[in-house]
């Protein structure tokens, strides 16, 4: 309890202390339950741990969590003494479902994306078994694995889980308008991503529609940012520069009130307006809001980010358009091995990278150093 009121009011590094004197305490107990309330003990400290920043002690104990909890979920009866009892399995499940999402969010936080992918796809299973179809902890769980699906270009499965999610909360007395404009953003991604620019677009206005009827919360003008970005984003591929640039301008004004917190945002719409600049022959002013997204992304954002390769590789193609290939080339493989080093060999942003690298190297003859590059 006292772990508890600590946690509450923030004084997380006292609230660990008083967890794990919890902990050390359960585990001298005897009887055989005790192995899942050493496991919750384990969670609240994970939990503590995670809301810190201190990443490596809470894949700790969530970890430990889980194995306890998995254990003892394994077998439906227990022993007291000399005698099994059956127990409830339901709420043990549901506790189980908290580690595992809590871990894989720790594992995403680390890049782990397919443990993460594996821990959470567990946590659904047990969510649907235990809970309400419509619950707000199962709706949560579907959320995060539909956006993982959706980081990894997992986008047919991120579409499946996404259309599900919308599915249950529409079934819900009391909807959340903030779930579910998030989700029809979301989905509004995947169709863009997927070049279904008609459904993209659609679902983008839906998003915005539902987010405006949403009571005032967290972040929304930065959601809406994230609509506006978006929808600009297939006006672009379908001719409508004009209202595309307003859409970009529009959305970074919203990024650039606080430009540390908000800076992948704020890159994502000075890149895009590079590349729209450029594709309207406009090219020193690609050039200029190019290298102002370069600023942010090494001010707030490192080297080792996506946003990062992303100016990158933009600003190779002004380079190009301004007939300095060696300069291009410089920055492409920069961006090639960052990308390369965050997604794999075979994500769709490395593939994209990979495609503009192979192109100017070779026009350079530069096939020697192309080879060494992208082995």
């Amino acid at each position: 309890l006292r772990g508890q009121l600590l946690f509450l009011k923030g004084r997380f590094a006292e609230a660990a202390a008083a967890f794990e004197k919890e902990l050390t305490l359960w585990k001298q107990a005897l009887y055989s339950g005790a192995n899942f309330v050493v496991g919750s003990c384990h969670y609240r400290i994970g939990r503590v741990y995670f809301i810190n920043g201190q990443m490596e002690k809470a894949d700790k104990h969530l970890a430990k969590a889980v194995a306890l909890q998995q254990r003892f979920l394994e077998s439906k009866k227990r022993r007291i003494g000399k005698h099994y009892v059956q127990y409830d399995e339901q709420p043990r499940g549901v506790q189980l479902a908290k580690s595992l999402q809590s871990l894989a969010l720790v594992r995403w936080k680390g890049k782990q994306y397919t443990a993460a992918a594996s821990l959470l796809t567990r946590a659904v299973k047990l969510r649907r078994e235990h809970l309400d179809p419509t619950h707000l902890d199962l709706l949560r769980s579907l959320l995060s694995l539909a956006q993982l699906r959706e980081i990894t270009g997992k986008y047919k499965a991120a579409e499946t889980l996404y259309a599900d999610l919308l599915e249950r909360l529409q079934k819900r007395k009391r909807p959340s308008l903030a779930m579910m404009g998030q989700a029809l953003k979301n989905l509004g991604d995947v169709y863009r991503r997927t070049r279904q620019y008609k459904k993209s677009e659609q679902h983008y206005k839906k998003a915005r529609s539902t987010l405006n009827k949403a009571a005032q919360f967290k972040k929304r003008d930065v959601y809406l940012a994230m609509v506006d970005s978006g929808l600009a984003m297939v006006y672009v591929k379908t001719n409508r520069a004009g209202e595309a640039e307003a859409l970009f301008k529009k959305a970074a004004g919203v990024y650039a009130q606080n430009p540390k917190r908000f800076s992948s945002g704020l890159v994502l719409c000075k890149v895009q307006l590079g590349k729209l600049y450029l594709g309207t022959k406009r090219v020193d002013q690609a050039a200029t809001v190019l290298q102002e997204a370069m600023n942010i992304a090494k001010t707030h954002m490192g080297h080792k980010t996506y946003g990062y390769a992303r100016t990158l590789a933009e600003l190779a193609k002004v380079h190009l358009a301004k007939g300095d290939k060696q300069t291009a080339a410089k920055h492409l493989a920069k961006s090639y091995q960052v990308v390369h080093g965050q997604y794999g060999p075979n994500h769709p942003r490395t593939k994209r990278i990979r495609a503009q690298v192979e192109k100017v190297y070779k026009a350079l003859g530069w096939q020697d150093k192309l080879k060494a590059l992208i082995q």
